[in-house]
């Protein structure tokens, strides 16, 4: 699967700006995978994508800034619509997920120097519950037997009812910006399977 998904980062990127940093796109590319199963017309099954986009320089380029994420879902739904190889189905679903900021130094530096001053990368992390609901559609084409290829389209929204605080390598890190992967995406897919 690959799509587009929405993350608000508007605190965030007050506080990177406030501290001499660049701010992020809010829109990050997601890849992907999803599997299910259907029995009669309920539809039950799994996800799990990973946001990316581009690390961004300091105004004075002495350091690299980057926002990723991921997240896992498992979901529900049913098929209003099957006919033919054409389903469409709504899906809720329950998971987590989490955002990571990376701050690296882009200095070269000697072995000996990073053994003494081991300080030069930060990975800041904040993880949340996240419930969702989309509306999917997938076309099968069977080969002449049992098994096909499929494409399929979904798009929907998640919300994170509740998030941690950031951390860094497992300690609090007080005083952080709000961040989840609340949004709305659009994904398509391509894969294939059993009927």
């Amino acid at each position: 699967m690959i799509g587009a998904e929405y993350v608000d980062l508007d605190e965030l990127n007050a506080s990177l700006l406030q501290n001499g940093y660049p701010d992020f796109e809010e829109t990050f590319l997601t890849l992907g995978g999803a599997g299910f199963a259907t029995r009669n017309r309920l539809v039950i099954g799994g996800e799990g994508h990973a946001l990316l986009q581009s690390e961004e320089t300091t105004s004075g380029g002495q350091y690299r800034a980057g926002v990723f994420g991921g997240f896992g879902m498992f979901n529900l739904g049913y098929q209003v619509v099957r006919v033919g190889g054409l389903s469409l189905y709504p899906l809720v679903g329950v998971g987590g997920g989490g955002l990571t900021l990376r701050i690296r130094q882009r200095a070269v530096v000697d072995f000996d120097d990073v053994l003494d001053s081991p300080g030069r990368e930060s990975h800041l992390s904040t993880g949340s519950l996240l419930v969702g609901g989309a509306l999917g559609m997938d076309w099968f084409f069977g080969t002449g037997g049992r098994g096909g290829f499929a494409v399929g389209a979904r798009a929907g929204y998640n919300y994170a009812p509740l998030s941690s605080d950031w951390l860094m390598s497992g300690s609090d890190v007080a005083g952080g910006p709000a961040a989840d992967l609340t949004g709305a995406y659009v994904r398509v897919s391509i894969g294939g399977g059993r009927r």
